[in-house]
């Protein structure tokens, strides 16, 4: 058993030196590793800064920013005078239409006004023309009657004539009879 304990603290101390010899590599890259990084994030910062404020013929960010922020103030101050000028062209549009009703309304009242009168009047000349015409078939009627009438007098008329001309032909004839009975001799 000796001789495994033996074998298994070889290999122990094997393994800590192992992890001995990767851990002091770490801090060795570590420490070299940040001197490098500081000075590298230093020039991003330079660079970085060279940018924001602009160098050479470049326009820097805070230079585009305050730029920008002047675009967006002038659209802005355009955008509230296009809002006002739609606003008063709006309230133009508006009272316009209310003009516009009213006139609308004006008119109407007056053209139903109108409608009622010539609604009126063509009921009196309704009526009238009703009446005219009532009047009318009375006349006609009338006319009728006279008309009856004459024809009825005509027609007696010619039948008094008829009898006259009758009793001129039987005064004729009965004449005739006795004038030939007085000319026959009796027997």
């Amino acid at each position: 058993m000796k001789n495994l304990f033996g074998k298994t603290l070889v290999v122990l101390i094997f393994m800590f030196s192992l992890m001995l010899l990767v851990m002091s590599g770490a801090i060795y890259m570590t420490h070299t590793d940040w001197r490098d990084r500081a000075e590298k994030l230093t020039k991003e910062v330079e660079h970085a800064s060279g940018i924001l404020e602009g160098s050479g013929s470049k326009v820097g960010y805070r230079q585009q920013n305050s730029q920008l922020q002047a675009a967006i103030e002038d659209e802005e101050k355009l955008r509230d005078r296009v809002v006002a000028a739609l606003t008063s062209e709006v309230e133009n549009r508006q009272s316009e239409y209310e003009s516009y009703l009213e006139t609308r309304t004006k008119n109407e009242k007056e053209t139903s006004a109108h409608l009622n009168k010539l609604v009126q009047l063509t009921l009196f000349m309704i009526k009238a023309r009703t009446a005219s015409d009532d009047t009318l078939i009375k006349v006609q009627n009338e006319r009728n009657e006279r008309i009856r009438v004459m024809h009825e007098y005509v027609k007696n008329m010619n039948q008094i004539e008829d009898l006259n001309q009758q009793i001129i032909a039987l005064q004729k004839r009965a004449r005739s009879l006795t004038i030939d009975q007085k000319e026959r001799p009796v027997e």
